[in-house]
């Protein structure tokens, strides 16, 4: 199994659940082990790939602040032209793809349960660039007569997501640090969130039964805004509490309909509570290293 964005977020859990079934190569930028193969995938020069049953691209360009500058060439030139780049790389064609995307390309907020056939209208350049991404996938498996499944991964969380400046590593990092939460409006707004184990389970479910066809990765049950923040607040022994910030945004759900998972016979396995335990308990371990190395 060739493998890229191994040892990113999402890519390095799959990774990690994967190695149990498969021998796993991964595409790497830069050298981590003796099986890696390092290659950037927007770089002028692509190497040949070795033969391999299973090509599962994980590796993106992905937005990390709601704020986010990037531009839509930079977008491009990663998501786009990198899976490009990979296709025109392969030595011999697998027997399946497996391509990571993201719900974001549905682009809607409108409260209304987004299935696998919603009207896709994306309304940022990383959603455009992903949706692009996948029409290009799609394209060069179809014409070759490759099975593809197509992973749309919803909101994620666990250990290792406080590079990405979203809710909950915020909130988590705000806890810790004895500070105050702050929500903007009154955080009705629910979603479901997916513990980054479970992501990579279900990820391998698609693998092992060669699904063929698009799939929302969402959690089951969905949570608004306040309650998250205040199960963090009580995790993490936090006592300054939670700030409601007027805001003129409006608040509306986010939410999938999870049946076509479920179907597949995956169930979830790590609950919220126990999910955001785990993942307070890394962010102090990772804050007291810090601490004792500057020391």
């Amino acid at each position: 199994m060739l493998v890229t964005g191994g040892y990113g977020f999402v890519g390095s859990a799959f990774v990690s659940k994967a190695q149990t079934k498969h021998e796993v190569i991964r595409i790497a930028r830069t050298a981590r082990a003796g099986d890696d193969i390092v290659w950037d995938l927007t770089g002028a020069t692509h190497p040949p790939l070795p033969e391999s049953d299973y090509l599962v691209h994980v590796a993106s360009l992905t937005a990390r602040q709601s704020d986010d500058a990037t531009s839509a060439a930079e977008y491009r030139r990663h998501n786009v032209t990198g899976t490009q780049n990979l296709f025109g790389a392969l030595a011999s064609l697998p027997r399946y793809v497996l391509y990571v995307s993201t719900t974001d390309v549905y682009g809607h907020d409108k409260g209304e349960l987004i299935t696998e056939q919603t009207t896709l209208q994306p309304q940022t350049l990383y959603a455009r660039s992903k949706l692009e991404a996948e029409q290009v996938t799609a394209s060069f498996c179809a014409a070759r007569g490759i099975r593809l499944g197509i992973a749309r991964l919803g909101p994620i969380y666990g250990p290792g997501e406080a590079a990405y400046k979203k809710a909950i590593p915020t909130f988590i990092s705000l806890a810790v640090a004895g500070k105050t939460l702050t929500i903007l409006g009154e955080g009705r707004a629910k979603r479901q969130y997916l513990y980054v184990d479970d992501v990579a389970r279900a990820l391998a479910l698609m693998l092992d039964v060669e699904f063929d066809g698009v799939l929302n990765l969402a959690g089951a049950t969905a949570v608004s805004i306040a309650d998250l923040a205040q199960l963090i607040v009580e995790l993490s022994g936090n006592a300054t509490g939670i700030e409601q910030v007027v805001s003129e945004r409006p608040e509306a759900d986010v939410l999938f309909d999870t049946a076509k998972l479920s179907g597949l016979g995956f169930a979830e396995t790590v609950p919220l509570s126990e999910g955001l335990g785990r993942e307070i308990a890394w962010y102090r371990g990772r804050r007291d290293a810090a601490d004792a190395h500057s020391v």
